[in-house]
């Protein structure tokens, strides 16, 4: 079988690995997702690596801590965080992420044991950036497209949830807020054209013949409440009240004292 054939499937797989942890966001914990991975390549690659294992049983025997300690860190929260970080961008921005891993590698590995590279290692190194090109490439921009702040635009179709509801909700509670303004505003209106409303509806506390009721509320605005106060009155006081003239003032006391003042044409529309 072809070694380059090999190869670019290796890319593909790998580059699938990212797209599907992404597809998954919401539906299985990364660490649900981590087992079920780890699981799955144990049992499709014990068989071939069985006979290996069988012949250097005494290393594994001796470096089991070792084993466990590198599996753990290495294959467990490794991806673990992987799929933990997922859950916030998109699958093509994961795979360039994790092109640096080899940069990292070096850089610690310097730090931390003085290991130098040599000029093979490092053009090597300048790899890197193509494979994350091929495997993005193979992500195929599933899983949204990146926003003007570097994070997933909420158009592409494996944009961030999170980001897309925390948003949709701040919209929702602001035109929320903006309708509950709007109809406090309505009530407190309404509130304050309620009393005048009720006002005209209330009937005025007497009638006089020949009086309309807008000059009756005349009077009882100037202070004669009951007909007992009106008929002790006088014309200089009544006509004192905005809008009652002198001759309106004579036939209202004639009225209140039951008097019959002959008809005047001047006072036909009271």
């Amino acid at each position: 079988m072809s070694p380059y054939l090999l190869l670019s499937l290796t890319a593909f797989f790998w580059s699938l690995n990212w797209v599907i942890g992404r597809a998954i966001v919401g539906h299985v914990t990364p660490f649900a997702l981590t087992y079920i991975r780890w699981i799955v390549a144990l049992s499709l690659m014990l068989p071939f690596a069985w006979p290996a294992i069988r012949a250097h049983k005494d290393v594994i025997r001796r470096d089991w801590k070792m084993i466990v300690w590198l599996g753990f860190w290495g294959t467990g929260l490794h991806n673990v965080f992987a799929y933990a970080g997922l859950q916030y961008t998109t699958a093509t921005n994961g795979v360039i992420l994790n092109s640096s891993v080899p940069i990292m590698i070096i850089v610690l590995g310097w730090l931390i044991y003085r290991d130098t590279i040599t000029r093979q290692e490092l053009l090597a190194r300048g790899v890197a950036p193509h494979d994350a090109q091929v495997e993005a490439g193979a992500s195929g921009g599933t899983g949204g497209g990146t926003g003007a702040d570097g994070g997933p635009s909420r158009g592409g179709r494996g944009g961030a949830p999170t980001e897309t509801a925390t948003a949709e909700t701040a919209e929702g509670e602001a035109e929320a807020a903006k309708t509950e303004e709007a109809e406090g505003e309505v009530a407190a209106a309404g509130a304050g054209t309620e009393p005048i409303a009720a006002e005209s509806d209330v009937p005025a506390p007497y009638t006089l013949a020949g009086i309309g009721e807008k000059t009756v509320r005349k009077l009882v605005e100037g202070g004669f409440a009951t007909l007992e106060s009106l008929g002790g009155a006088t014309a200089e006081q009544l006509s004192a009240i905005p809008g009652i003239g002198d001759k309106t003032a004579e036939k209202i006391l004639a009225a209140a004292r039951g008097d019959a003042p002959a008809p005047d044409e001047s006072s036909a529309d009271l």
